[in-house]
């Protein structure tokens, strides 16, 4: 069995920044207080978005609402979005709505192919033509 390697370490930008004030003693007006207070904000880089999230995602859009070869665009889809989804937990990329959001539309599509071979819905088209002639919609 092969180990998982380690997650790269983040690259971090520290800014320390630091405020002086002078505030005025009631007690004694002519000798003002002085007040240091220090902040620091930690920034990581920008990693951007996964493409292999974003091209699942788009493939799976593609299986629901064209025809479908059997079930190669949700099973592909799946595939891929697992795959971004895979490095957006390693590398800490963005994009993690278009994974999930393409798994999920690629199971549906899954299931909707396996519905039309056991008859269940209409094998003439995939959802838009059941949408079409269940609630009238057009292209």
């Amino acid at each position: 069995m092969t180990e998982n390697p380690a997650p790269k370490p983040v690259e971090q930008t520290v800014v320390e920044q630091q405020t002086v004030q002078e505030i005025a003693d009631p007690i004694s007006p002519a000798t003002p207080t002085t007040v240091v207070s220090k902040t620091t904000s930690v920034t990581a880089p920008d990693k951007g978005l996964n493409i292999v999230a974003v091209l699942g995602f788009i493939l799976a859009v593609i299986a629901l609402f064209f025809y479908n070869i059997y079930a190669i665009p949700g099973i592909v889809a799946v595939i891929l979005s697992s795959l971004g989804l895979s490095q957006i937990n390693h590398d800490g990329s963005a994009g993690r709505g278009f994974a999930t959001w393409g798994i999920l539309l690629g199971l549906f599509a899954i299931v909707w192919v396996v519905l039309q071979y056991l008859g269940v819905v209409p094998a003439e088209g995939m959802l838009f033509d059941f949408l079409r002639n269940s609630f009238g919609f057009t292209r």
